[in-house]
């Protein structure tokens, strides 16, 4: 582990004693950046053993995932890329393997550090936004948003703040059978407070959703699929952002 003050490559090793900080990965290695402006960052890990990458926020290695990748091209190879547009911070990197108790060598390659000004990525967050009000919001699955809960799924992420305690009902509806999750905070990893398959449980349908009463804070609603590599359109309805 360590500091990444450049462009330019780091040779690692995964071995015991350094885990990651999924549950479902291996050995793990963490290197830190900042950025003193918005730049594009492509960091590459290369390894014979198939390697899994995160970038987190921050400096913690349990730091909210911003971004993962399997492989450089979906179920093609070992190698695993990132390559997004990246605001001013500190970011963390956690180098990994796709199954647990790999060990081996590995070549951690990252660029953009110099801190190229650009314009916003237009795809760089098109996963998420934010709710505001009650109301209706489309959206679309698709591969370029992955699930945070469920590998191979595809989902979407909205994130609203409440003022003060409210009754709040999330509705997920699709012609695609949908899973609900909300999380407290705005961070899309994590166990989800609340869950919901079916809107009843006793029938079999497609939509989901969640009622609940909840305090003044920040969640996240994630909306995904029950079945792996679904695509499709859907609504998510939300009432009780107004409190009460």
């Amino acid at each position: 582990s360590g500091i990444i003050t450049a462009d330019g490559q780091v040779n690692g090793t995964w071995a015991a004693g350094c885990q990651s900080q999924e549950p479902d990965r291996g050995y793990a290695r963490y290197y830190t950046f900042t950025l003193a402006q918005q730049s594009n960052v492509t960091i590459d890990l290369m390894s014979s053993v198939d390697t899994f990458l995160y970038l987190r926020e921050g400096e913690a290695r349990s730091g909210s995932v911003r971004f993962f990748n399997d492989d450089v091209e979906e179920n093609v190879n070992r190698n695993s890329r990132i390559s997004v547009s990246l605001a001013a911070g500190t970011y963390t990197i956690e180098a990994t393997t796709y199954a647990v108790g790999e060990m081996g060598n590995f070549t951690l390659t990252v660029s953009g550090l110099s801190g190229t000004t650009t314009d916003p990525d237009p795809e760089a967050d098109t996963c998420g936004e934010t709710i505001t009000a009650d109301g209706t919001n489309t959206g679309t699955w698709a591969a370029d948003c992955q699930s945070e809960q469920r590998r191979g799924h595809y989902s979407r992420y909205y994130t609203f703040t409440l003022a003060q305690e409210s009754n709040v009902t999330i509705d997920l509806m699709s012609s695609v059978d949908t899973v609900l999750y909300l999380r407290a905070g705005d961070a899309r990893s994590g166990a989800p407070m609340y869950e919901n398959d079916d809107v009843d449980r006793l029938a079999d349908n497609l939509n989901s959703r969640i009622s609940e009463t909840l305090s003044a804070r920040t969640y996240t609603i994630e909306a995904t699929t029950y079945s792996a590599g679904e695509t499709g359109n859907f609504t998510v309805t939300i009432s009780g952002l107004g409190g009460g």
